[in-house]
């Protein structure tokens, strides 16, 4: 530190490269008669700094054990120390005998999670402030690590020949597994591998789950069978499998069945020929009223006809399965009306 002065009227007491304990009061006295000074106070503030030293890391841990994570800091006034997740989700806290208990934030320069599980797993953040420019915080990785598990949405996929297929099977694993899918045949088979017939993929959902795609392309017979999907690491190993099923789909119909298809509907919805088609009987007694006396010499005799068999209201109409053959019978079905309606007129006209 060094005094200056101007013109012998104002002096200065300056200070460089201040520290916390340069911080107190200063007297400035003048030597007259009587004496004269005047004092001043000088707080040094420091920003927070968190110190290496006293603050955890990075940290990985079975699930259901206990994580501790520390954060110290220094400064002047003393900082806050508060902890959120990277990721903005809850602080989860589980404590024994107690209800789940979610926060946003925690105040603390100690944060204590029991019975990790997870969905626990991420990032965290230590944030020190005391209100003096800039903050400053501490990123700490929770690894939390189990036993890897799958979950298939579908165990029992259909699709028919030709077509694309695509395969699902969801994985939750820390650390990271080993996944692979395989194609039973006889409770064995071998590993799949991308190729013209067979597409991977793997999409990954968080830190911990992704998910297992098998796009079998061009389905053969062969193809339907089951698939096995397998995920491994440190911790251990575990698969599922899916049941790939055949659907046949329905033959097409050609043009020669769909001509077929509506003859058949005509003339099942043509109406039967009932007797009230045919004339009059052709008897004597033609033109005898009731009473009246038979009609005597006619020039033309007649004979009965024979009674009519009654409709048939069983009968099954045949239908030709040969499109030529069908269509004769649709051509000659007028002409024999016509023959009918010819023979009653010749019949009438006969008939004095």
């Amino acid at each position: 530190m060094n005094v200056i002065h101007s013109d012998h009227n104002t002096w200065q007491l300056k200070i460089r490269d201040v520290r916390r304990n340069d911080s107190g009061q200063y007297m400035c006295q003048i030597n007259t008669d009587p004496m004269k000074m005047q004092v001043g106070h000088l707080n040094v503030v420091i920003p927070p700094d968190i110190t290496a030293e006293d603050t955890s890391g990075d940290v990985m841990v079975p699930e259901g054990s206990s994580v501790r994570l520390t954060c110290r800091a220094k400064g002047y006034p003393e900082p806050r120390v508060v902890w959120r997740r990277e990721d903005g989700r809850p602080i989860v806290f589980r404590s024994p005998g107690q209800a789940k208990n979610s926060v946003e934030t925690f105040d603390g320069p100690e944060l204590v999670l029991d019975k990790v599980a997870r969905d626990d797993m991420g990032a965290y953040l230590c944030i020190a402030s005391n209100d003096i420019p800039p903050a400053v915080s501490k990123r700490m990785v929770v690894q939390v690590h189990f036993h890897p598990l799958i979950r298939i949405p579908n165990q029992l996929v259909g699709a028919p020949p030709g077509t694309n297929v695509t395969l699902e099977c969801e994985v939750e694993a820390s650390p990271k597994s080993i996944n692979f899918w395989t194609k039973i045949l006889d409770d064995q088979g071998p590993q799949i591998v991308a190729s013209r017939k067979y597409a991977n993929e793997e999409v990954t959902i968080n830190e911990y789950t992704l998910k297992m795609k098998l796009t079998i392309i061009n389905l053969q017979p062969d193809d339907f069978t089951s698939y096995k999907c397998t995920a491994k690491n440190s911790l251990g190993e575990v698969e599922g499998s899916i049941k790939l099923y055949e659907i046949v789909l329905p033959k097409p119909v050609t043009t020669a069945q769909e001509n077929l298809l509506e003859n058949v509907s005509a003339d099942a919805n043509m109406p039967p020929l009932h007797d009230d088609l045919r004339g009059p009987p052709f008897s004597e007694d033609r033109h005898q009223g009731e009473g009246a006396a038979p009609h005597q010499g006619s020039p033309h005799p007649t004979k009965p006809l024979p009674p009519s068999r009654p409709h048939n209201t069983h009968a099954v109409p045949y239908l030709p399965t040969d499109p030529a053959v069908a269509g004769r019978g649709d051509r000659s079905l007028p002409f024999l009306l016509l023959l009918v309606a010819a023979a009653f007129l010749a019949c009438v006209w006969a008939t004095p």
